[in-house]
């Protein structure tokens, strides 16, 4: 592991540490398990609605990329162009002379 990586994850530590401490010294604990079922109902809360709001942007997301996807077939415009666009021939095939 890289050094840079080490410092952070010792720096991270130790500021995790410092702040268990300052709760412990303030009493976090000791108020906050007399309510603990209420803070477990209230963190699943939270948890659901965010499953339901990640649930609902990959939804909407995933019909963006398939909207998309059914243009470009309906469509048939690749990197070349629609054939439509060129009248008929095929951009890929060689020039007509005559």
């Amino acid at each position: 592991m890289p050094a840079g990586k080490v410092r952070q994850l010792v720096q991270a530590l130790a500021v995790a540490l410092a702040l268990y401490g300052c709760l412990r010294w303030a009493g976090f604990y000791e108020f906050a398990s007399r309510d603990a079922e209420g803070l477990a109902t209230l963190t699943q809360l939270l948890g659901d609605i965010y499953a339901v709001l990640l649930a609902f942007t990959i939804f909407v997301i995933w019909g963006q990329f398939t909207e998309v996807q059914n243009w470009y077939l309906l469509n048939d415009s690749g990197i070349v162009g629609s054939r439509t666009e060129t009248g008929g021939r095929d951009e890929t095939a060689a020039p007509e002379h005559g």
